[in-house]
């Protein structure tokens, strides 16, 4: 079987790694497999510089420059992701040395601690796992994430080749009817699978729906990035991840690397209703609207990283996410992660999800093709391209029953507190500070219907750096 992969990013990657390991060994008539992923984006070097936001995006991405621009970011903020427990499980389940690789390179956080704007700690709470004791939340940078997986992905079998920097423009179906990917230059390449998993402008989504279900945008708009410096002590002695909240947005930080490295990426996120445009783009505009949203911010840490980004802070990233799907496929095209859906930076589940669709999707593959090998082997007669298409209809079907349902639970959780995100005034925070605090004094009162709700939903508010 040919797959094309169309997108080279963390759900792009960490499929290829998933097919490689599950995919059953096509008995013959069938031709062995071929896997190929393309990417759009020519690879970059690690940015070490104070600030660098632009590689925020789904795949890697140049350097700040000194033109200002708008990102399409979806689900992150200035190039720093939390992958969560979940998505790290995954992780050890592909390979125990690609998880302690991803470790190595990232922070792994014990807490999450919650402070006011006013300067006050409300409460903690513990992020590591309940299930696999010692798995934690792994904050990171996604460049590096995507850095290792592609090493990955390199040092397997055929992996040298297998990443081809060529942009997809188009998806639709080929002469003999397999679908057809058509590259910028004009080429075409047919294959028996296309996978999407290019990001919330997924061109495979439009091979899929045509011109509907366009990107939404959440009236959520951040800038952030990256500094060098001695590391705060809730981050360093608690191993925490720092959410602080006020009346008019959200400031997050948390180490991105391993303490030795001293790197800090940070966040600020805003409620603005209107998309922003190229008059908002002016590297002083985005730095004075930065320094006027948390000016009177009481954390000396959120001033110092103000002071030390001035000048440098180049990107606004608009919030994207991907309306609910009827399906995530047909015809041989079937979409992943932000491609099938893009979540809100509120369910802290973004990259995490990507990792579960890549797993789900080689499983339930893995499970239709060694069927159909199976029923060749024993009617003696030659595999056909039927027989193919069956199970990749069949894996499609399977695969958005499977998963459909939890991201949709997710994603309706992450939209009941985005209802609440626009300047909530001082009473708002006021009661938000206190149900925070109470909830830190008094652990049990979470158990109480309501509260676990609002804290619940509280808690995934604030988890605004997973992609």
């Amino acid at each position: 079987m040919k797959i094309i992969i169309v997108g080279g990013g963390i759900a792009g990657t960490s499929l290829y790694l998933h097919l490689l390991q599950h995919l059953p060994v096509p008995p013959a008539p069938y031709p062995p497999h071929e896997l190929l992923i393309y990417e759009s984006h020519n690879p970059q070097p690690k940015a070490s510089s104070s600030s660098s936001p632009n590689a925020s995006s789904s795949s890697p991405a140049p350097e700040p420059s000194a033109k200002p621009n708008l990102t399409p970011s979806t689900t992150t903020i200035g190039g720093g992701l939390a992958l969560a427990p979940n998505g790290m499980r995954v992780l050890a389940r592909l390979s125990p040395s690609l998880h302690t690789a991803v470790l190595a390179q990232g922070f792994a956080n014990e807490r999450f601690v919650f402070r006011a704007a006013r300067g006050w700690r409300l409460s903690s709470m513990p992020c590591t796992d309940v299930r696999v004791p010692g798995e934690a939340c792994v904050s990171m940078s996604r460049m590096g994430l995507w850095e290792v997986l592609r090493g990955f992905v390199e040092a397997s079998g055929e992996g040298k080749g297998v990443i081809r920097y060529k942009k997809v423009v188009e998806v639709d179906q080929g002469e003999d009817g397999r679908p057809a990917v058509k590259f910028g230059d004009g080429e075409v390449e047919e294959a028996d699978l296309v996978v999407g998993a290019d990001g919330v402008r997924s061109v495979v989504k439009k091979g899929v729906f045509g011109e509907g279900f366009e990107p939404v945008y959440m009236n959520q708009a951040g800038v952030g990035g990256f500094v060098k410096g001695r590391l705060p002590d809730e981050v360093k002695k608690e191993k925490g991840m720092i959410f602080t909240f006020g009346g008019n947005g959200f400031f997050g930080y948390g180490s991105s690397a391993p303490e030795e490295e001293e790197s800090l990426m940070w966040w600020s996120t805003y409620h603005t209703p209107s998309l922003p445009t190229s008059n908002d783009l002016s590297i002083p505009t985005i730095t004075a609207e930065l320094r006027k949203r948390h000016a009177a911010w009481k954390d000396p840490v959120i001033q110092n990283i103000i002071s030390s980004v001035a000048g440098s802070v180049s990107s606004i990233y608009p919030t994207w996410t991907t309306p609910s799907l009827p399906h995530w496929g047909r015809g041989g095209l079937i979409l992943i992660g932000d491609a099938a859906h893009a979540l809100q930076p509120t369910s802290g589940q973004g990259a995490s999800q990507c990792l579960e669709d890549g797993l789900a999707l080689s499983l339930t593959l893995s499970h239709y093709l060694s069927k159909v090998y199976n029923e060749t082997n024993e009617s003696e007669q030659s595999g056909s391209v039927v027989d193919l298409q069956a199970a990749i209809d069949a894996t499609a079907s399977v695969l958005y029953a499977i998963r459909e349902p939890r991201v949709r639970k997710i994603s309706e959780a992450a939209k009941k507190m985005d209802r609440g995100k626009g300047d909530i005034g001082f009473f708002g925070e006021m009661i938000m500070c206190g149900f925070m605090w109470l909830f830190g004094k008094v652990p049990w009162i979470g158990e109480l219907r309501v509260l676990s709700s609002f804290l619940l939903l509280l808690r995934l508010r604030f988890v605004t750096i997973a992609g």
